[in-house]
């Protein structure tokens, strides 16, 4: 697995393309030293001078270390879990050190297509064979399959892993009390997204008190891989569930619109639904590089009694932002109830 890295005296940013089962990447770091990312290993680097920006651009491509040795299993192969999977196989993590348990035939056959080299149903011998041990079942599923471990597993071997919980709603708390003693058992939250399948995760972590700093290194590396984790108070994780879990749900919905409206007008749908996606992609784009409020960016668009003006001003009239808004609340106050 090859990439490129971009280094600039700018606010980091990053943007990551898959390519023929290839990850490319483009990062800029603040500073002027070399920054690599986690677990890669930078080479053939080149100073180039950009003339219009009036900065030293350094490029080189890099790759996975060969000493990454970090076994990680995952209890649950799901839609989430498997989107994660396959993102970091994609990164060029082997997927003979990632092991998962399913439950049906058809998820085994999803984990073996995904590239997991260890599958079974078996989760005590996952626990015993990984370093760190994805709890990736859904939230209704996690007590029955966190009392099984604690019934099956030595507790001396519970105590040397790192647990992550990708379930909504429940605590670092909660889920270390059913593994054990709670002061003695290691468990981080994190919060991805379905876009970590392609190298572009946004979401949150949070540890346990007694987790030590190490750890938390070791799974803040092992997503900027794949993405970028934002470090979050426990009682903001709901929050982050509603933004970042549901939120491309919101999107998607929002693009189906915007087609739908330009279907509606006349448009060819395959056109509008590319020409939807591409706009939303590029606006996102440009909101992350200018780092303005959205109200500026929005304003910006608005010429005096142009046509955008007229259409904010039809969104408005429909309560728009209401409705998103209601929407995160909502999401929220379901992700406290699991």
């Amino acid at each position: 697995m090859d990439c490129l890295l971009f280094e600039e005296k700018r606010e980091r940013e990053r943007d990551i393309n898959f390519v023929g089962g290839r990850m490319v990447l483009v990062a800029c770091f603040t500073g002027t030293a070399f920054r690599h990312l986690p677990w890669l290993v930078p080479h053939n680097r080149k100073d180039i001078f950009d003339s219009k920006k009036k900065r030293t651009v350094s490029i080189c491509s890099a790759r996975l270390q060969d000493n990454f040795t970090e076994r990680l299993g995952f209890i649950g192969c799901g839609h989430m879990a498997g989107a994660i999977i396959r993102g970091f196989i994609a990164a060029g993590i082997p997927g003979d050190l990632i092991h998962a348990t399913t439950r049906t035939q058809l998820s085994a056959d999803n984990a073996k297509q995904l590239g997991v080299g260890h599958i079974s149903s078996d989760n005590r011998h996952l626990v015993e064979s990984c370093d760190m041990i994805f709890l990736a079942v859904k939230p209704q599923s996690l007590d029955p399959v966190l009392r099984q471990l604690r019934e099956s597993v030595n507790s001396e071997v519970l105590y040397q892993k790192l647990f992550v919980s990708i379930a909504a709603g429940k605590t670092c708390e909660q889920i270390a009390s059913q593994l054990g003693e709670s002061n003695r058992v290691r468990v981080l939250r994190v919060m991805p997204n379905l876009p970590v399948a392609v190298g572009h995760v946004a979401g949150a972590y949070c540890a346990d008190r007694h987790v030590d700093p190490k750890d938390i290194d070791r799974v803040v590396k092992l997503f900027s891989l794949v993405g970028q984790l934002e470090q979050v108070d426990e009682n903001c994780m709901e929050a982050v569930t509603a933004l970042c879990g549901s939120g491309p749900a919101f999107v998607y919905m929002f693009l189906e619109a915007l087609a739908d409206g330009a279907v509606r007008q006349g448009l060819n749908r395959k056109v509008a639904n590319r020409l939807a996606l591409e706009m939303v992609y590029g606006a996102s784009k440009l909101a992350k590089k200018d780092d303005l409020h959205f109200a500026q960016l929005r304003n910006q668009v608005e010429s005096p009694a142009g046509t955008t003006v007229y259409g904010t001003a039809a969104l408005e009239s429909g309560h728009f932002r209401t409705a998103i808004i209601h929407a995160i609340q909502e999401a929220v106050q379901r992700a406290k109830q699991l």
